[in-house]
């Protein structure tokens, strides 16, 4: 079987030159963005007259945004080139029928209730065509992202609107006669040679993560993360490579992001339904890195047992992708991540292989520690314990905190270890989860409604709930979902929105897929459950 592995394309302009004489009227003017602009988001380095034509939809997209003033919304011309490819990629993913949109929105009827979040739709909303509403929220989406360390964006911004209605008239005009893009269409879901499904599926998954216009996001968090490790001395430029190449491929595989906080595997499961010839898409296991002492090495197979967990991962040393000189059962150990594909391993991501040694057992130790939960299971079960089953607590000041922890949960404080000293004026809130076990927050209390909160403020909660939950750190995921479950949460709002009770409402229906936008997380994952 071949190694699962992806080269990322490098476009070239060679067919650009040759088919210029095929441009359409709408690309006479001076043009935004390029054929070769075009293809940076295509799983194929060379133009042809399709990628042509919808370089030519996004300038014309480009073209609204600046008649509407859209544009201004916007900081950079890297956003507003990320915006226009965007649209123009859900109009190709429509025509081509490649399924990425409507699997979104089918995803979202069954979390949600509805197709679409910020939306009433009615029988004039076709799932497998293209929709204004799509469009307004695919712009809201891009300046959310864009615009996401410095304010919430209001969905039914009268701009959004009006630029979402003018880019749909001009996407109708073209509906009935755009091309379909068979190139892209035959890259996701061409059949392929055992030998090669996992290479594709693997193509095909770095594609959909870093270039279709459904992830616009992605490639920011990649080069944020590599600008971070690059920061640091290094003394091996080779060794750089390596590890930056490793981030690069796990990403595609484990990160979430704002889209229903699922997975790349997890989106391209429910792209391969409907699909034999992918069906492999559909059982795709990505294991965190861990580290295996090597019990079995020879030409055939490599048997690995994981220190961490005891589980088993067997290999062939192809597909494992390392040098087997310097492997020795019984003595060797290798830090590395796994894909399982068609119930076949193979390895991601970077590798290191050692003997055993204290520093390897020093690692083990590590991970399992960061692994037991066991100390935040028994925090939690104490605090609700202590508490009468409420697993959130308040209080004017540190001092009152400080006495609650020692004399009702138990909690021995060491000597010379007090907790942070926070100055508010807005009290403390103290709250436990299964999970992250007890978190300490000020400054929040005045949002959280319940009979023994003295600072709860429903109008400060009204202009403050919705930045708590954009900001994500403030109150562990499962601690807010339960806060809006129990109604602790009640006054999340668009305080930006003209209607006060229109933007309470849009945002009281949509509060589960708020919390998951911004937190990047889900229920099914990120919300264990424990009986205290």
């Amino acid at each position: 079987m071949a190694p699962c592995s992806f080269t990322p394309h490098a476009p070239s302009l060679s067919c650009w030159f040759m088919l210029g004489f095929l441009m359409y009227p709408f690309m006479a003017k001076k043009n935004f963005l390029y054929p070769a602009d075009w293809v940076k988001q295509e799983p194929y380095p060379t133009v042809n007259s399709t990628d042509i034509y919808y370089t030519g939809i996004a300038n014309r997209v480009y073209d609204i945004l600046k008649e509407t003033k859209c544009d201004t919304f916007f900081t950079s011309i890297d956003q507003l080139r990320v915006v226009t490819m965007c649209i123009a990629g859900y109009f190709e993913d429509v025509i081509s029928q490649n399924g990425i949109w409507q699997n979104f929105t089918s995803a979202c009827l069954k979390e949600y209730g509805s197709r679409l979040p910020f939306f009433d739709l009615d029988e004039n909303y076709y799932p497998d065509e293209i929709n204004k509403e799509d469009i307004q929220f695919l712009l809201w989406h891009n300046l959310q992202v864009a615009r996401r360390t410095e304010r919430v964006i209001y969905p039914h911004n009268p701009v959004l609107k009006l630029t979402a209605e003018f880019i749909y008239e001009m996407l109708e005009d073209e509906y009935e006669t755009a091309p379909e893009n068979n190139r892209l269409h035959d890259f996701i879901y061409r059949e392929t040679e055992a030998d090669e499904a996992c290479g594709h599926y693997m193509a095909v998954a770095t594609w959909f993560h870093y270039d279709s216009f459904f992830n616009i996001e992605n490639i920011d968090s990649f080069l944020t993360l590599k600008n971070k490790f690059l920061e640091q001395p290094h003394n091996d430029p080779e060794q750089v490579k390596v590890v930056v190449w490793g981030m690069y491929t796990t990403m595609v595989l484990k990160n979430r992001r704002s889209f229903l906080a699922l997975t790349t595997p997890e989106w391209l499961a429910r792209l391969a339904n409907g699909h034999k010839q992918l069906a492999a898409w559909k059982d795709v296991k990505v294991k965190k890195a861990s580290c295996y002492m090597v019990e079995q090495a020879d030409a055939d197979k490599v048997v690995l047992k994981d220190l961490i967990d005891n589980s088993v991962v067997e290999i062939t040393p192809q597909h494992l992708e390392t040098d087997m000189k310097s492997v020795e059962a019984g003595k060797t150990t290798i830090i590395c991540e796994f894909v399982k594909f068609a119930g076949n391993y193979y390895r991601i991501g970077t590798i290191a292989v050692n003997e055993m040694s204290e520093g390897v057992e020093q690692y083990v130790a590590n991970e399992k520690a960061n692994r037991d939960t066991s100390n935040q299971k028994a925090a939690y079960k104490a605090f609700v314990k202590a508490n009468d089953g409420r697993y959130v607590q308040f209080f004017k000041d540190n001092d009152a905190c400080e006495q609650f922890l020692a004399d009702k949960v138990g909690y021995t404080f060491s000597q010379g270890v007090t907790l942070p000293q926070f100055k508010s004026h807005k009290g403390l809130m103290l709250m436990a989860s299964p999970k992250s076990g007890i978190t300490l927050q000020p400054g929040v209390l005045d949002c959280v409604k319940a009979d023994d909160n003295p600072f709860y403020n429903p109008e400060t909660a009204s202009r403050n709930a919705l930045n708590v939950i954009a900001r994500a750190n403030a109150i562990p995921y499962d601690v807010m979902c339960r806060l809006q479950d129990d109604g602790m949460w009640p006054d999340t709002n668009y305080t930006i929105s003209d209607n006060a009770e229109e933007g309470k409402q849009l945002a009281q229906k949509n509060l589960r897929f708020i919390t998951d936008y911004y937190y990047c997380c889900n229920r099914k994952a990120d919300c264990p459950t424990v009986k205290a």
